[in-house]
């Protein structure tokens, strides 16, 4: 939330006198409504408003800069910036973008059924071709079946995959091609030559 207060810069606080009654411009609204009523562009109260926003967004940053310092004492690594600062230019166009909690939580299950080798080898075969029944699967990946049944059926759990019985046979097949999609992509990273 941005802060209230008056700005501290000579400017800006010249503006806020005259916006808050020391001038002639008072109006007895907060500065910040006047955004609400129609000022000439470029006119001497647009640019006494334009500067209190400025001066308060400055504020904010600042004051969100300090706080992050209070970090600083943790040991600098690779992975750490050297100011434990935001870049408000690069932060700002995010910050509706990143995952909500429940969306990284159902992303990050997807992937940790991907995290287990035998898992992926299943996948992967079913990824190869529009089906396969347990038996199939079991022969492809050299598990026994009860192992491969045990391993669809949490897999089913997550739709990930999908099943259809004929008779006494049992086919499996990828829920949707998002998933054939993300083990194409996993393979080549995983095996792409690292320059």
């Amino acid at each position: 939330m941005l802060k209230s207060g008056l700005p501290k810069s000579p400017s800006s606080g010249a503006a806020h006198r005259s916006l808050t009654g020391a001038g002639p411009f008072y109006s007895g609204q907060h500065p910040r409504e006047l955004t609400d009523r129609r000022i000439e562009y470029g006119g001497p109260l647009h640019r006494a408003a334009t500067q209190i926003v400025v001066a308060e967004v400055e504020v904010f940053w600042a004051e969100m800069c300090q706080s992050m310092n209070m970090y600083s004492a943790i040991e600098l690594t690779l992975e750490r910036c050297e100011t434990e600062c935001v870049h408000p230019e690069h932060v700002a166009p995010l910050l509706d973008r990143v995952l909500a909690l429940p969306d990284a939580t159902r992303v990050s299950e997807i992937f940790g059924l991907l995290a287990d080798p035998n898992r992926a080898r299943i996948l992967h075969a079913l990824s190869l071709t529009e089906e396969l029944c347990v038996c199939d699967l079991a022969l492809l990946v050299g598990m026994g079946q009860s192992a491969v049944s045990h391993q669809l059926r949490l897999l089913r759990t997550s739709r990930v995959v999908e099943r259809r019985k004929q008779g006494r046979i049992v086919y499996y097949r990828l829920a949707d091609e998002h998933i054939r999609h993300v083990l194409a992509d996993g393979l080549r990273h995983a095996t792409e030559e690292r320059v």
